[in-house]
């Protein structure tokens, strides 16, 4: 079974351009979607000092994950089972 997007479908079964048309309202709607979680997770974090440090200690602990992971310290497995916790 092989899993298509909407965009492919509408590429198939209607058009190139209906593809085209339908790739660009579903990215559409995933951005208005990621601006409303943000909009709700900043004011969440308005004026709070915990807030202030879990956005500004997440971004450097996540680069030095990543660089950790693709330096080959990680077996394959325990990627896996990391990146979920």
């Amino acid at each position: 079974m092989t899993v298509k997007s909407i965009a492919d479908i509408a590429r198939e079964e209607i058009s190139k351009l209906a593809g085209f048309g339908a790739m660009l309202a579903t990215l559409f709607l995933l951005v208005i979607t990621l601006a409303g979680m943000a909009v709700v997770v900043a004011n969440a974090l308005h004026n709070s000092p915990w807030g202030f440090f879990s956005v500004f200690a997440t971004i450097p602990i996540a680069i030095f994950i990543g660089i950790y992971f693709e330096n080959g310290c990680v077996p394959v497995k325990s990627k896996r089972l990391l990146s979920l916790v």
